[in-house]
């Protein structure tokens, strides 16, 4: 333990996104679903640029949710699922409208 709150906050955000960025596999897996089903047709290319697309939407909303942590506006919980709940829901929300 440390008596520094700054190191203390920074060891704390780095603990949960560790768990956190692994979490991110599956909503991104249950994303490619609805997408495999929408441009499945229209070749390999547009699945393979939404896979890019969606996986680099997720590292951009962890970064910026760990400066936010960081800045003190977020927990560090909240911040580091964050993207895996909304990357959840938007996969059911395209599941459910899918089929």
């Amino acid at each position: 333990r440390t008596a520094d709150p700054r190191r203390r906050l920074e060891l704390d955000t780095a603990r949960w996104f560790k768990f956190a960025i692994p979490a991110l596999c599956a909503p991104l897996a249950l994303l490619a679903v609805p997408l495999a089903l929408r441009f499945g047709r229209s070749g390999g290319f547009a699945g393979v640029l939404s896979a890019l697309g969606l996986s680099l939407a997720g590292q951009l909303l962890l970064f910026a949710l760990q400066g936010a942590v960081y800045a003190g506006r977020l927990p560090a919980p909240v911040g580091a699922f964050l993207p895996a709940l909304l990357f959840a829901a938007l996969g059911a929300v395209l599941l459910r409208r899918a089929g």
